[in-house]
């Protein structure tokens, strides 16, 4: 019997969508089938953010989504999440894109799984029973935060100057600059750790190995 499953999304960029699909698997792997095509998804840039599947095999099941355009193009599928629950991960990615939306989801993840694994001990970052107080939500939202400016200082060619822990980045908007170090040491007093700008960039260089390519 189908079950009703709230779901929440990221709106796409693209100005001309016209549907939203939903795919439901077994697994974070999948395999996926789609369960529900939505056609009202409002209209660019005020695209719906949530729904709720009544479509759904069970609450505890593995949804992603992605969007049509009027051309029938799709865009990317998104992170496959658990559905009906409220997992830490979700939490903590959420609070990153309010604080910068311009970061990309699937870096946002990688980040968020990688610290929490490590702050918690544990291999599984998506593990339901993972609950954690305002404060340490705070200071795992800052060190995410840090570590993804630090993957993007890194890999973007977006980086007009880079000092230890103070990175300028340039856009359609103009340009910016970070204090990675300012949002590491509000994550150690949130976290009691006494992590640092050096040590987080040794780790993020450890997770992208393949950047070590290019040295001379």
């Amino acid at each position: 019997m189908p079950v009703s499953v709230p779901l929440k999304f990221n709106v796409p960029e693209d100005e001309d969508i016209v549907a939203l699909l939903i795919e439901e698997g077994i697994s974070q792997v999948g395999p996926f089938v789609e369960i529900e095509e939505i056609l009202a998804v409002g209209t660019y840039p005020d695209y719906i953010s949530e729904h709720t599947t009544t479509n759904a095999n069970s609450k505890t099941d593995w949804f992603r989504i992605r969007w049509r355009d009027s051309g029938g193009a799709f865009t990317s599928y998104s992170i496959p999440m658990v559905g009906g629950t409220s997992l830490l991960i979700a939490k903590i990615k959420d609070r990153v894109k309010q604080r910068d939306p311009s970061l990309v989801d699937a870096i946002v993840y990688q980040e968020a799984e990688a610290i929490i694994s490590e702050y918690f001990g544990v291999e599984d970052p998506y593990d339901e029973s993972l609950t954690a107080s305002y404060k340490v939500i705070n200071g795992l939202v800052y060190l995410v935060l840090a570590r993804c400016y630090i993957f993007q200082s890194v890999l973007s060619g977006d980086v007009e100057e880079a000092k230890l822990g103070l990175v300028s980045f340039k856009s359609s908007s103009g340009s910016r600059t970070v204090d990675i170090a300012a949002l590491i040491s509000l994550a150690n007093d949130n976290l009691g750790l006494r992590t640092s700008t050096i040590l987080q960039m040794e780790d993020a260089l450890r997770d992208m190995p393949w950047v070590w390519l290019n040295e001379p």
